[in-house]
C-alpha cells in the first residue's frame, strides 16, 4: 500500500514539475512582451523629443536668417535652412511609413549632451490620429518656412538688382511679421500639442506597466505557490519512502537475525547483538547423521526434523534464561549469557542436551528418526570460537561431546594451519615424491620395491624429507588427503616404468571411493602396470568394511594386480575373512618384528602367521629388519621376504630432488 503511495504522490510530482515548468516559460514570454512594450515606449518618447527638438532647431533657423538677412552670405543660410526641411520632411514619411531613422537627441546624464541613435519605426509606433496631427502640424509649420524662404529669396533678387524700393521694403516686412507671427503660433501650437500627446501616452503608458506589474507579481505568486506544492509533494514522497525503506530494513533485519524455518534466532544475532561476558556459556548441537537423512527422504523433510529439534529444545530450554539458536543447517547452539545458578557442571549440561536430541525418537510424517548429536562446549568471553573448537574435538574424540581443554586445543589447531600451509606449498612447488624401499628375499635379491610418499623441504641449504607419519593425518584433516594421492600415484607408475615389479599403500579412504578404483585401472592400463603393481591394504583401516574390501580386491586382481595385506596381525581381523580375500602377501606388522629377538611370544606369532600364509599359498613379507639378528631369527622362522633399513633405506628414483654435491640429506628415520 505504501509502494502505491509513493508512486501516485511521485506521478502527481511529475506532473506538476512539468505544468510548473510550462506556466515559468508562459511568465517569461509575458515578460518578454512587457520588456519589449517599455522599449517601444522608450523609443516613442524619443521620437517625440525629436519632433520638439526638430521644432525648436527650425525656429532657431528661422530667428537666424532672418537675424542674417542683410548679410552677403544670407543665402547659404537659406540652403542650410532648407536641407533641414527636407530632413524632417523625410523623417516623417519614414515615422509615418515605418523603418530606420537616426535621431541626434539630448540626453540628461552627466558629460553627454547628445544621443545619436538608430530607431527601427514600427509603422503603428504613433497612434493614426494622432500621427496626422502630428504631420498637418508640420506641413504647416514647413509651408510657411518655405513662404519666408520664398520672401527672403525675392528680397534678394530685388536688392541684387537694385529695385529694392521702400515701398516693396515696407510690403514685404508687413508680409514677413504676418507669416513669421502665423509660424511662431503654428510652432508654439505643435509643441503643446505634441506634449499633450506625449503625456497622453505616458499616463497610458503608465497605466499599463501599473497592470503589467500587477499580472507579473500575481504570477509569480502563482509560480512560487507551485514551487511550494511541488516541494510539498517531494518532502512527502521523501517521507513515505523513508518509511517503506525503514518497514523493509526492519524486515531484512528480522531476516537477518531470525530463522524463517525455526523461528530462533540466527548466527547473525549471536555474532553481532551478543557480547559475551566471562561467565557466559556457549554450546553447539551438531546433528551427525542430519546428512544422510537430506539424502533419503529430501530437503523438505529435513526441513520439519529441523522444525521438531527447535521445538523440542525450546520446550526443555523454556525457564533456563537461555538463548536458543539456529546456527546453520544442522548446528544449533544454546547461548547463556549470565551465570549458570544450577548445579550442573558444564559437563553435566552438554550431556543433558546430546541426552534432549538421542533420548527420544522423532515422528515425523509417520516415519521413525533416529538421531545422534555431537556437543561441545565453551565458557568465557571467547566462547564463540572456542565452542567450536570444542565441537571439532568432539567429532574425533569419539564420545560425541566436549569442553573447551583450554590452550591445548588452540596449539593443536595453530599446528594443523602450520601443517596446512606446508602441505600446500609442497603440491604448489612440485615437492610431492615418492621414495622406493626394496623388499628382498632370503639371498637378499630384490624382489619389488614399495613406493612410499615424501615431501621435500629445502631449509638452510640442505634438502630434508618429510615422511608420512609426519603429514598425513593432517592432510585427511584438512582436505588435502585426496590432492596428495593423486600426485603420489601418478608420480610412483610413472617412475617405476623400469622396474619389474612395484608395491604402493592402499588405505580406507582408497576403497570406499569407487571413483577412485576408476583412476587406478586407468593409471595400470596407461603404464602397462599388469602384472607388475601389488595394493598393500592397510589391515588396521580398511577391514573396518569387508564387503567394500572383497569387492576392491576381485575387481584388480581380474587385472592381474597383486595383494599385500599390510601391519597384518595389528588388527582384528577375523582370520577366516583374510582366507577368504586369498592375499598374496602378508607383511607383518614392524611392532612384531622388532621385539622379535626379546620377546619368545612374538616368534610364536611369526611362526604362526608363516604357516597360514602358507595355507593360503601366500608368501610372507618381515618389515621393519634393522639389524642382521633379526633377519636371521625371521629368515629361521620361514620368512620368505625381508624389507627395512639393514638393506637400504628409501630413495628417490627421479633425481629431481637430489641435492647438488655438498648437500646434506635427512631421508626420513622410518619405512612408513
Amino acid at each position: 500500500m505504501k509502494n502505491r503511495r509513493v508512486r501516485v504522490i511521485g506521478l502527481i510530482g511529475v506532473f506538476g514539475f512539468i505544468l510548473l515548468f510550462l506556466f515559468h516559460l508562459h511568465i517569461l514570454k509575458i515578460l518578454e512582451e512587457g520588456n519589449r512594450k517599455l522599449l517601444e515606449t522608450n523609443d516613442r518618447y524619443i521620437v517625440y523629443q525629436y519632433l520638439i527638438n526638430s521644432l525648436q532647431n527650425l525656429e532657431s533657423r528661422f530667428d537666424k536668417t532672418l537675424i542674417l538677412s542683410r548679410a552677403d552670405n544670407a543665402e547659404f543660410y537659406l540652403k542650410n535652412l532648407n536641407r533641414r526641411i527636407d530632413q524632417i520632411t523625410q523623417t516623417l514619411k519614414t515615422i509615418e511609413h515605418g523603418g530606420l531613422i537616426t535621431i541626434r537627441t539630448p540626453l540628461n546624464l552627466p558629460g553627454s549632451d547628445y544621443l545619436t541613435k538608430e530607431i527601427q519605426v514600427p509603422r503603428d509606433m504613433i497612434d493614426p490620429g494622432n500621427l496626422n496631427d502630428i504631420l498637418g502640424g508640420f506641413l504647416l509649420v514647413i509651408q510657411r518656412s518655405k513662404e519666408i524662404k520664398a520672401l527672403l529669396q525675392k528680397r534678394f533678387a530685388l536688392q541684387k538688382h537694385r529695385a529694392l524700393t521702400e515701398k516693396i521694403k515696407k510690403q514685404l516686412r508687413y508680409e514677413k511679421f504676418v507669416i513669421t507671427k502665423d509660424l511662431d503660433a503654428n510652432i508654439r501650437r505643435m509643441t503643446e500639442n505634441i506634449n499633450r500627446i506625449y503625456y497622453y501616452d505616458q499616463q497610458r503608458v503608465a497605466a499599463e506597466k501599473k497592470d503589467f506589474e500587477r499580472m507579473t507579481r500575481r504570477y509569480r505568486l502563482i509560480e512560487y505557490f507551485g514551487f511550494f506544492f511541488l516541494i510539498t509533494l517531494i518532502g512527502l514522497e521523501g517521507y513515505f519512502y523513508t518509511q517503506n525503506l525503514l518497514k523493509t530494513n526492519q524486515q531484512l533485519n528480522e531476516k537477518l537475525y531470525v530463522d524463517t524455518l525455526t523461528g530462533l534466532y540466527t548466527r547473525n544475532y549471536l555474532d553481532e547483538k551478543i557480547t559475551p561476558q566471562d561467565q557466559s556459556c556457549l554450546a553447539l548441537i551438531d546433528l551427525r547423521n542430519f546428512g544422510r537423512i537430506i539424502s533419503l527422504f529430501g530437503t523438505k523433510f529435513a526441513d520439519k526434523v529441523l522444525k521438531q529439534i527447535a521445538l523440542r529444545l525450546q520446550a526443555a530450554l523454556q525457564e533456563s534464561g537461555c538463548t536458543l539458536i539456529h546456527f546453520n543447517g544442522d548446528i544449533f547452539a544454546v547461548y547463556q549469557q549470565e551465570e549458570y545458578k544450577g548445579t550442573r557442571s558444564i559437563e553435566q549440561r552438554i550431556k543433558w542436551l546430546k541426552k534432549l536430541i538421542e533420548g527420544q525418537d522423532f515422528i515425523i510424517d509417520g516415519i521413525l528418526i533416529d538421531l545422534r548429536a555431537i556437543v561441545g562446549a565453551a565458557q568465557g568471553v571467547h566462547c564463540r570460537e572456542e565452542a567450536f573448537i570444542a565441537l571439532q574435538e568432539a567429532k574425533s574424540n569419539g564420545k560425541g561431546f566436549q569442553t573447551y581443554q583450554g590452550a591445548k586445543y588452540r596449539r593443536e589447531l595453530e599446528d594443523v594451519l602450520k601443517w596446512e600451509r606446508r602441505i600446500k606449498q609442497a603440491i604448489d612447488k612440485h615437492q610431492v615424491l615418492p621414495f622406493f624401499q626394496p623388499v628382498v628375499n632370503a639371498e637378499s635379491q630384490t624382489v619389488y620395491h614399495e613406493a612410499l610418499i615424501r615431501i621435500a623441504e629445502e631449509k638452510n641449504s640442505h634438502f630434508h624429507y618429510l615422511c608420512p607419519g609426519e603429514f598425513l593425518h593432517i592432510a585427511k584433516q584438512t582436505g588435502q588427503y585426496q590432492e596428495l594421492l593423486k600426485i603420489m600415484l601418478e608420480e610412483t607408475f610413472s617412475q617405476s616404468r623400469h622396474l619389474k615389479k612395484f608395491s604402493i599403500n592402499i588405505g580406507a579412504w582408497e576403497i570406499k571411493n569407487p571413483d577412485f578404483w576408476n583412476e587406478l585401472e586407468s593409471l595400470i592400463r596407461k603404464y602397462q602396470a599388469k602384472g607388475r603393481v601389488t595394493f598393500e591394504i592397510l589391515e588396521h583401516e580398511s577391514f573396518q568394511d569387508y564387503e567394500e574390501v572383497a569387492h576392491f580386491i576381485t575387481r584388480f586382481k581380474r587385472l592381474n594386480v597383486a595383494i599385500a595385506i599390510d601391519d597384518f596381525g595389528s588388527g582384528y581381523s577375523s582370520l577366516q575373512r583374510v582366507l577368504n580375500l586369498r592375499p598374496d602377501y602378508l607383511k607383518i606388522d614392524g611392532s612384531i618384528i622388532r621385539k622379535l629377538t626379546e620377546d619368545s611370544t612374538e616368534k610364536e606369532l611369526v611362526a604362526l602367521i608363516v604357516g597360514l600364509a602358507r595355507t593360503m599359498g601366500a608368501k610372507t613379507v618381515a618389515e621393519f629388519v634393522e639389524n642382521r639378528e633379526i633377519f636371521e631369527l625371521a629368515k629361521r622362522l620361514g620368512v620368505d621376504y625381508f624389507q627395512g633399513y639393514y638393506f637400504a633405506a628409501p630413495t628417490p628414483m627421479n633425481q629431481r630432488f637430489t641435492p647438488p654435491p655438498g648437500r646434506k640429506v635427512n631421508r626420513g628415520t622410518t619405512g612408513v
